[in-house]
């Protein structure tokens, strides 16, 4: 009777933390260029958010090379947006 129902953002909330408690203890390695992160690294945050980080600077992650062609177009669109005025 009267169950609450969470919001989205309780949801993630409790979700990010399954994750977390899932991967502590854990190693993270990178599929593209092999990098270990493991349950020792020095790094006080979740072993996703390391992930995230490495993989937005890995030289060898497919994720590294869109994040660079999306610099560049930008930048190419501001450009263009430049030439028409």
């Amino acid at each position: 009777m009267g169950e609450v129902m969470e919001t989205d953002q309780e949801k993630i909330k409790r979700l990010e933390q399954w994750v977390a408690d899932l991967q502590s203890g854990m190693y993270i390695n990178c599929v593209y260029c092999g990098h270990r992160y493991g349950p020792n690294h020095d790094a006080p945050v979740s072993m996703a958010d390391v992930l995230k980080e490495h993989v937005e600077n890995c030289p060898e992650h497919p994720m590294r090379q869109l994040k660079l062609e999306n610099i560049e177009l930008k930048k190419e669109i501001e450009k263009l947006k430049g030439e028409k005025k």
